[in-house]
């Protein structure tokens, strides 16, 4: 342990295998390698109705990858109208306190 590393596929369907077999959260860390709070905090996440399952946890888990792999400030849109902004001879610093006034974003002027 020391280390951080992402929960695999095949750590979800572990996780499943051992609480189903009995062993406890702080037992299925150590097997794994994780803290005792990653464990819980996977299980807290990811469990239902039917208990803990692995599949819907790693889709969960790629679909939140996903998203936050997307831009939530630099967007086209932005870059857009950041694009038009400057054709119109406008600063980075009034462009960046303009989207602020409006409360389109939060940018620094010197944002490339």
């Amino acid at each position: 342990m020391g280390h951080y590393r992402r929960m695999t596929a095949e750590d979800s369907f572990q996780i499943q295998t051992y609480i189903d077999a009995g062993l406890s959260q702080s037992q299925a860390a150590e097997k794994l390698g994780f803290n005792k709070s990653k464990i819980s905090r996977e299980l807290r996440r990811n469990t239902g109705g039917r208990g803990y399952r692995h599949q819907q946890a790693h889709k969960r888990s790629l679909k939140s990858q996903e998203w936050r792999s997307e831009p939530r400030k630099m967007t086209a849109h932005m870059k857009k109208t950041i694009n038009r902004l400057l054709a119109n001879q406008w600063s980075p610093l009034q462009i960046s306190e303009r989207l602020r006034h409006e409360r389109q974003a939060s940018l620094c002027h010197e944002t490339s």
